[in-house]
């Protein structure tokens, strides 16, 4: 059966590279708020890809984008989406 890491939707950017991703960033992320693990990782992502794709400057203004509200969340801290926020009694869950 193949997994999502045998394959790549739309392209071979990713798969072109020796090292994904996905295999760097569960620790390149920690430390990080849910959040801003997620505006960091999909900054890494365009800055991975954007050699190989074709577009250096959309995918380097695509993870500005993302790196811009990141710095944002570390200016005001606590001003990140309700969504992301986690709930106080789960903080055992997620150290």
């Amino acid at each position: 059966m193949s997994t999502s890491r045998d394959r790549q939707v739309d392209g071979t950017h990713y798969a072109q590279l020796r090292v994904q991703p996905w295999d760097v960033l569960p620790e390149w992320l920690e430390g990080w708020s849910p959040y801003q693990a997620y505006l960091v990782g999909n900054a890494v992502k365009y800055l991975a890809r954007a050699p190989r794709k074709g577009a250096r400057l959309v995918d380097a203004r695509k993870a500005r984008h993302y790196l811009d509200e990141l710095i944002r969340t570390l200016e005001e801290p606590l001003d990140e989406p309700e969504f992301f926020v986690r709930p106080a009694d789960t903080r055992d869950v997620y150290p």
